[in-house]
């Protein structure tokens, strides 16, 4: 046969005769071309089966195609997707008649545009029950220009590119390749200016590269900032063509520094700098050479009854910086040692929260030395000390109930009585959960009235303490579990309004009480630094004793200010409660 594409020229000779034998006045020329070779074909794929599973859905990067089930096989390349030189985003979604099935997913890109799929043209697989996906990369050596995309979900294992088989779908599309980008990026801009010298000491650093920048390969090794000997710590955002370093703290003053951009950042082809970038700056002189100084500070100097729950307080004359606040610098001693703490700080205001509540009638003295400094970095110029002096030992009350003493009905609940050495008026036995006062037994209160049960004991002091503070000390119960094994139950603690319903902000301390140690338990209660100022009407404090859920063996929670319904029970009975408080002046 003739050669493709390939231009022939003919000839007959004027020796042609005719039968009379005449012959021809002159040759005869003329000439043609043929056909163009034709275009190869892919090979043929397809699932056999697509009626329980097949391709729902792809998206690639913003194009998004729908296609749903087409017998094992489609063809869509009538309409082109564009890709992205170097990184491309793919989400794959299956369909599925009745549930779901583990699937295979492959893609090929004939990147060199020869009609064949091969083994380095994969550009994407994984395997799912349900949709997925990733990302997949045209490297720089793909031909530009419209090639096949074959996309092959296969049940039950790894598909290849030409394969007929049993139960999948096969989708061919066009996808274009953009012209191959092998142009480096270059910086067009940075700030500071290089060889600025009156850079800010809060300066952020910013970069403008001639194009985008991949932001995979912006980090803290390949944008950095250095004093001369040791990098900067901070944070980076990258943006398109920007990228932005903030430091975590704010440079030195008169410092010079070092930025530097390593071949290691790349635009989206994968391109690299061509060298290392780097540029120096340096910051202000220093403004502000005037230390920090003590102004005010709680407690007072040689004040005396100090709450024990203090918090000790120092202002300053100017803002500190917090990171020079410690355990170091900031001292509160009783004589024996240093107090463990933490700190709190707002400008110029540091406050040190005691670990612990602070011993009564004792001398505290806080000690403030010179390894605090202000923003500038100044220091305080020498130690700064003052004393004060906690609050006497307080009285301490005891109210011990017995359930089984005496009941009055008060209000249509119960009222117990007690013996105690205090000035405590009345304690009653609520239903917090229905919210009304409770009739319970007087001769013993019953964890098993009902499985959603609580019960609420509230102290109400003499009206003429309406509006004081009291610390309760411990709180003690005895109760008899009667064996259940999987009794379990907690103690909240708090301050309640005159209806008698817990704020919840006022529980401050829970303890659990456990059925699994002893059929009979004692369960004491710390409750060290717990003050509560009572209501100006009623003068209520109290705590909850209540069940928890059998089932998963968490605590109750409370729900939209009342407690959660409750699925399990404690059995038992409560033999005596003890109390101890005082009064807070």
């Amino acid at each position: 046969p003739l050669a493709y594409e390939t231009h022939y020229t003919a000839k007959i000779s004027a020796e042609v005769r005719d039968l009379a034998g005449n012959p021809m006045q002159a040759d005869y020329l003329w000439g043609f071309t043929t056909q163009s070779a034709p275009l190869p074909q892919y090979c043929a794929t397809k699932g056999k089966n697509a009626s329980y599973e097949w391709i729902e859905q792809i998206q690639v990067n913003s194009v998004s195609k729908k296609t749903g089930r087409n017998n094992g096989y489609a063809d869509f390349t009538g309409d082109p997707i564009p890709l992205n030189a170097g990184l491309n985003s793919i989400v794959l979604t299956p369909g599925f008649s009745s549930g779901s099935y583990l699937e295979y997913w492959k893609i090929w890109v004939d990147m060199n545009h020869n009609y064949a799929f091969e083994e380095n043209e994969v550009v994407f697989s994984g395997n799912s029950q349900g949709g997925l996906n990733g990302n997949f990369t045209i490297p720089s050596i793909a031909l530009s220009g419209n090639t096949r995309m074959r996309i092959t979900m296969k049940y039950a294992g790894a598909p290849s590119a030409c394969e007929i088989f049993s139960y999948g779908e096969v989708e061919d599309y066009t996808v274009q390749i953009p012209a191959t980008d092998t142009v480096p990026p270059e910086i067009e801009s940075v700030y500071p200016l290089p060889d600025q010298n009156s850079a800010a000491v809060d300066v952020s650093l910013i970069v403008v590269f001639s194009e985008e920048i991949d932001p995979t390969t912006i980090t803290n090794g390949t944008f950095f900032l250095s004093d001369g000997s040791t990098n900067v710590a901070g944070t980076i955002v990258q943006s398109g063509v920007t990228a932005i370093f903030t430091p975590a703290t704010p440079l030195l003053n008169n410092t010079t520094y070092s930025a530097t951009l390593t071949t290691g950042v790349k635009d989206l082809a994968g391109n690299n700098l061509q060298t290392n970038y780097n540029w120096f700056f340096t910051t202000e002189p220093q403004s502000d050479f005037i230390p920090p100084q003590v102004v005010s500070m709680t407690p007072g100097d040689n004040s005396s009854g100090v709450s024990a729950y203090a918090v000790i307080s120092a202002v300053f004359s100017e803002s500190i910086k917090m990171d020079s606040i410690n355990a170091g610098t900031f001292l509160v001693n009783d004589g024996s040692g240093n107090m463990a703490g933490t700190f709190q700080g707002n400008g110029n205001t540091i406050h040190f929260i005691p670990a612990t509540a602070l011993a009564y009638n004792t001398i505290y003295t806080v000690i403030l030395n010179t390894g605090i400094t202000d923003l500038a970095g100044n220091h305080m110029t020498m130690d700064f000390q003052w004393s004060f002096l906690t609050e006497p030992t307080p009285v301490i009350h005891n109210v011990t109930v017995f359930p089984a003493i005496a009941a009055n009905a008060i209000d249509g609940g119960a009222e117990y009585g007690w013996v105690v050495d205090g000035i405590m008026d009345k304690i009653y036995l609520r239903d917090e959960y229905a919210e009304h006062v409770h009739v319970a037994k007087y001769e013993s209160l019953d964890f098993t009235q009902h499985v959603d049960w609580r019960g609420l004991y509230e102290f109400k002091l003499p009206d003429e303490l309406s509006g004081a503070n009291i610390a309760i000390d411990e709180v003690k119960l005895y109760l008899d579990i009667e064996g259940n094994p999987s009794g379990i139950g907690e103690i909240l603690f708090g301050g309640y309004q005159g209806n008698g319903i817990a704020e919840l902000s006022d529980f401050v301390s829970e303890q659990p009480i456990s059925s699994k140690a002893s059929p009979s338990t004692s369960v004491t209660v710390d409750v060290t630094g717990f003050v509560k100022p009572l209501c100006s009407s009623s003068s209520y404090a109290g705590f909850i004793i209540k069940t928890a859920s059998w089932v998963d063996n968490h605590w109750v929670t409370f729900w939209n200010g009342l407690p959660h319904p409750v699925y399990g029970h404690i059995s038992g009975q409560l033999i005596y409660l003890n109390i101890k408080y005082h009064i807070v002046q």
